[in-house]
């Protein structure tokens, strides 16, 4: 049980969770991609399901699945090549568990989510100016649901060492415990 412990404090190292689901062609492509450009990439997987990579400074900064225009599965983002956070989507919400990093590979903290209000509709406003016009204009975003935090969390310093757990109920904090 310990030695099991041990090796999930470990984050793995840079590697593309997702590019073994590409053909050859598209592996080139995402190659030459990734070696001149910042953006995004994405690949049709099937009719309504697409990959995509996400590259800052030539760098991949993040990877996740699409699956009928939102996030599905697991969403992986990198910082200077190594994984910082591994995020569980279920229809475009934080659905199941997530790990965050620290820079020296550590996990700082770990737990779960759960969606509740799926039948609620949240709108979140922003003004952003076009680049080329200088026009303000105002971006709306629409979600039913929110994510909210269930079940036992743990959290870590940077040293591995667990400092503090937590048990959530539908995004309620119903037990601290500090180490």
């Amino acid at each position: 049980m310990i030695f099991v412990a041990i090796l999930m404090l470990w984050r793995p190292t840079y590697a593309q969770k997702y590019s073994h689901l590409l053909s050859e062609t598209q592996k080139d492509s995402l190659s030459s991609f990734s070696a001149n450009n910042t953006g995004l990439k994405c690949f049709k997987l099937d009719s309504n399901i697409w990959m995509c990579f996400g590259f800052n400074d030539k760098q991949l900064a993040y990877e996740y699945l699409k699956k009928d225009e939102v996030i599905s599965g697991v969403s992986y983002s990198y910082k200077s090549g190594y994984l910082y956070k591994a995020e569980n989507y279920l229809n475009g919400f934080l659905e199941g568990e997530v790990m965050y990093y620290y820079d020296n590979g550590l996990i700082k903290e770990c737990g779960s989510y759960i969606t509740l209000n799926t039948d609620s509709i949240i709108i979140n406003s922003e003004i952003i100016q076009d680049t080329l016009t200088g026009e303000l204009i105002e971006i709306k975003t629409f979600r039913q649901g929110i994510s909210v935090k269930q079940g036992l969390w743990f959290y870590y310093d940077i040293n591995g060492i667990v400092t503090r757990k937590e048990i959530w109920d539908k995004g309620i904090c119903n037990y601290v415990s500090n180490w």
